[in-house]
């Protein structure tokens, strides 16, 4: 079943798939078309407002939108993250997201009515955030959030609010789903899924652990900050958790997950380097 508070990979990778191709939003509908068929996912819609951008796909299992994360050559993108609040607001979320999905909300609303089976908001960094506020402007909008990376976008006192299950991949070495940080007032939601393999020395047994606890995680982004330079940065990029879930499922023992298609060519094409 998809909608678990665990993730299933097969459609993690795919989630995945469709958040690396939002990247390429109105820049090459083809590409975009060619790579989300990888995972037997179609291109439905091309969002765009101002410069944000989002994608439709379906598939057999389900629908998604997914959110184009930040672009390093875009400033606007840059001033959306670091708008954290309102002076003299009391907005529960992260105040640029809220106004990047003000901005997205009426094409959301008709896509969200063409989408058949179960609903999923995803995206990888700023995509993620989107994601996340979309869920809480727009409640029942989303089945599930799948989010790579995501920066926290809720205050603290709405966390019951956040009632949608949430898939939450964060990489070990990761800086950006550490911000804004909790004293600021932000919580984080959702199941996390947190991968061990970016800490030095291989720390655990596990490429995967669900949930951990906030001083292991803490402990380990030190060790990286120290033993691995750059890593914030590196770990964050898209293509790094691409890599990572394909290496989970393949620790599982299949390339065949049992939640969808996902080929041996797909990881290769995709997920490594």
């Amino acid at each position: 079943m998809l909608i678990t508070e665990r993730a299933e990979l097969g459609a993690a990778y795919a989630l995945w798939v469709a958040s690396d191709a939002a990247y390429l939003s109105f820049l090459d509908p083809d590409a975009i078309k060619r790579r989300l068929a990888v995972v037997e996912l179609e291109l439905v819609a091309m969002l765009r407002a101002k410069h944000l951008e989002a994608i439709v796909v379906q598939g057999d299992r389900f629908s998604a939108i997914a959110w184009r994360g930040t672009q390093a050559d875009q400033l606007a993108d840059i001033a959306t993250d670091l708008d954290v609040y309102d002076l003299g607001d009391d907005n529960v979320l992260h105040a640029g997201f809220d106004k990047a999905h003000q901005a997205l909300a009426p094409q959301l609303r008709l896509a969200l009515e063409s989408m058949k089976g179960p609903r999923v908001g995803t995206g990888h960094s700023l995509g993620g955030g989107q994601a996340g506020a979309a869920d809480i402007r727009m409640p029942g909008a989303f089945d599930l959030l799948c989010t790579f990376g995501a920066p926290a976008y809720l205050r603290r006192r709405a966390r019951h609010l956040a009632t949608t299950p949430h898939w939450r991949f964060v990489n070990a070495g990761d800086l950006v789903p550490r911000v804004p940080p909790g004293f600021m007032g932000f919580a984080r939601p959702g199941t996390l899924h947190y991968f061990t393999s970016t800490a030095p020395f291989g720390w655990g047994r596990e490429r995967l652990i669900v949930n951990p606890g906030g001083l292991r995680t803490a402990g380990r982004y030190l060790v990286n900050k120290v033993f691995r330079r750059g890593s914030g940065w590196r770990d964050h990029r898209v293509r790094r958790y691409g890599e990572e879930i394909a290496g989970a499922i393949e620790d599982a023992g299949s390339l065949a997950a049992p939640d969808g298609p996902l080929s041996e060519a797909s990881v290769d094409t995709y997920a490594r380097p």
